[in-house]
């Protein structure tokens, strides 16, 4: 109904965090969290008692013991999780310049892993010639992170498949999306090999 809300943690596990995870598309391993670990939410407590085999697609598809709204809980009981990436997503490439962080194995999460931008509904890497600390900030300001940036090169979080779409890429740290920024190698033709691709470590400030 157009309002946001929180989750209780009564009955919060690793299965309930699963389906959070993959429905913001993070189809790594996750883990639940109770007692407000992220801070305490401010409206309603909207669900408790939630219970989920780890294969439904939405949060709200899984059962409920209590009634929408009527939980009963505090926000000293909000629930977590953490997402991590892991492999190749799915998820759609619909907006050009749009970027998403991928990664593989244990180094993986939310705010760290391989740089992948869309071009023309493809998802693609970038090059990490000239990549630095000016073009992390940009990508991580791009995903909404306001805190520190680490730029990382070498496909330090795994090797991408499929096109490899910037190379060259110089950043003055102000841009609002990596898109903006210059390159020296034009899409499509990018002497570059996945052993190169760019990654970034993001925080909140």
């Amino acid at each position: 109904n157009n309002t946001w809300g929180t989750v209780c943690d009564d009955s919060f596990d690793s299965s309930e965090a699963a389906v959070v995870c993959k429905q913001l598309c993070y189809y790594g391993p996750s883990i639940a969290y109770g007692n407000a670990s992220f801070g305490q939410g401010v409206g309603i407590v909207l669900f408790r008692g939630l219970t989920c085999n780890g294969r439904e697609e939405s949060l709200p598809s899984c059962s409920k013991s209590y009634r929408l709204g009527s939980t009963g809980c505090n926000h000293s009981r909000d629930a977590g999780v953490n997402c991590s990436l892991s492999g190749y997503l799915s998820a759609a490439c619909s907006n050009t310049g749009d970027v998403r962080l991928v990664g593989a194995g244990s180094r993986s999460s939310i705010s760290q892993g391989r740089v992948e931008i869309c071009y023309n509904q493809q998802w693609g890497t970038v090059c990490d010639s000239t990549w630095d600390i000016n073009a992390a900030i940009v990508v991580c300001r791009q995903l909404g992170y306001n805190g520190m940036a680490y730029a990382f090169r070498s496909a330090q979080f795994g090797q991408g498949i499929g096109a490899i779409l910037l190379g060259g890429v110089v950043c003055s740290g102000s841009e609002s999306k990596l898109f903006e920024c210059s390159r020296s190698q034009m899409i499509g033709s990018i002497n570059c090999l996945h052993s190169s691709d760019a990654g970034v470590n993001c925080s909140i400030g």
